[in-house]
């Protein structure tokens, strides 16, 4: 797999890619989808949205709802002076303690251009160094 990737890095090489355009038939409309929590209340899925660290916050809860109703909070927020912020993007609360769950993502459909393995590297690396400091 890697040897495959590379390929995309490797600008003298273009000449062995093989590409086409696409043409839709209708315009790309996108699905939005709604599922009620244990809560009663309704949260959107959209695989369409451009805020992959949102929609990966969504599923996170819906599946942990799933499994934990009655105990999950997406995005609890806490006092911060007069205001508040966001304690973690979900919480999961139990008569033996609490887990904080904190999501991450690589934003890929946001950028423009994809990163070179060598940025996708960093930016990894980041989320890491950031992760074993919690």
């Amino acid at each position: 797999m890697s040897a495959l990737c590379d390929r995309f890095d490797d600008e003298s090489d273009r000449e062995a890619w093989i590409t086409f355009e696409l043409t839709l038939a209708h315009d790309w409309q996108p699905v939005h989808r709604h599922f009620i929590t244990f809560n009663h209340a309704a949260s959107m899925v959209d695989i369409s949205d451009r805020d992959e660290g949102q929609q990966q916050e969504t599923l996170a809860f819906w599946l942990t709802d799933c499994r934990h109703p009655f105990g999950v909070h997406q995005n609890p927020q806490i006092p911060k002076g007069k205001a508040t912020r966001k304690l973690t993007d979900i919480l999961l609360t139990h008569a033996m303690g609490s887990i904080l769950i904190e999501s991450k993502t690589l934003s890929i459909l946001r950028r423009d251009r994809l990163p070179d393995r060598a940025k996708l590297k960093h930016d990894v690396a980041a989320v890491c160094t950031r992760f074993r400091r919690m």
